[in-house]
Order: structure tokens, then sequence, then C-alpha cells
């Protein structure tokens, strides 16, 4: 996410970095006095902040700075976030060979969705013979496993 003024972070951008906050101060073996007063911020804001309040940006950038995080590291939006973490940790529980498999699995996937032909929102032809080779290897990846998701 390129660098915003504090209007331009929407709610559930802010809420979604206040929700790793926690993790990043423990992650930095700081309790939550020290960090608010390395902040400027009462300890209950703090704590405020880790149990889900919605802070103001410059509250947040302040946290981040003090932890050594970037808060805007992440170019993705929540959704593709979320999706990416669900899918890291799945590719986390396999082997090595399983990972690389697995992993090209996901990206046919995606890009069998992404090449279909679309018109008003709809399929426009069904026929998979004239989906792209990605699309083809998406199907072709799931009809191995069983599972056809489409």
């Amino acid at each position: 996410m390129p660098k915003k003024d504090a209007a331009q972070v929407p709610f559930e951008e802010r809420k979604h970095l206040a929700s790793q906050v926690r993790q990043l101060r423990q992650g930095a073996g700081m309790k939550q006095q020290d960090l608010a007063d390395l902040v400027g911020i009462s300890r209950q804001a703090l704590s405020n902040i880790e149990r889900g309040a919605t802070p103001q940006i410059e509250n947040l950038r302040k946290i981040y700075e003090a932890l050594g995080a970037d808060l805007h590291a992440s170019e993705h939006t929540t959704d593709t976030d979320l999706w990416l973490e669900i899918i890291g940790g799945m590719l986390d529980t396999l082997d090595q060979p399983r990972q690389g498999k697995a992993g090209q699995a996901a990206v046919n996937a995606i890009a069998a969705v992404i090449a279909e032909p679309r018109v008003g929102g709809l399929i426009e032809n069904e026929d998979s013979r004239l989906r792209s080779d990605y699309a083809l290897a998406a199907h072709e990846e799931i009809d191995e496993t069983g599972e056809d998701i489409y």
C-alpha cells in the first residue's frame, strides 16, 4: 500500500493493521506500558487497540515505527492478505515437494478464473477446449485430486 494520508486509509485497513499490534509487540518482547510510553499514548489506549479498537492512523504509524514494523508492507487488499495467510498456512503444513505442487495448483486455479471469458459477469463460453493453457492446467490439477471447484 503506498503511503496514504490519514483520511485516505479506510476503516477496514486500519482495523486490520491494529489487529496485528499485539503480536508485533509481543514479538518485540515489549510490555504494553513500555510501548505506550515510547509512542506517547496511554497504556489503556494501547490495550484498547490490541482488543479491537480502531485507532487513528497517526497512532498506528507511531506504534509500527516504534516496533520496527512497516505499516505499508503490504500492497494487497485486506481480503487478499487474508487469502494469502490462509493459503500460506496450508502450504506450510506440506513437505517441500508437495508445497511446490500445491502452490502451482493454486496459481493454476486462480489463472483459470482470470482467463474465463466473461460478458456481463457471466461466463461466455463453458467449452474448456477454448480456455487458456493455464485454465486447462488448473482443471487437470483439480481433476487429479477428484475435486473440481467449477
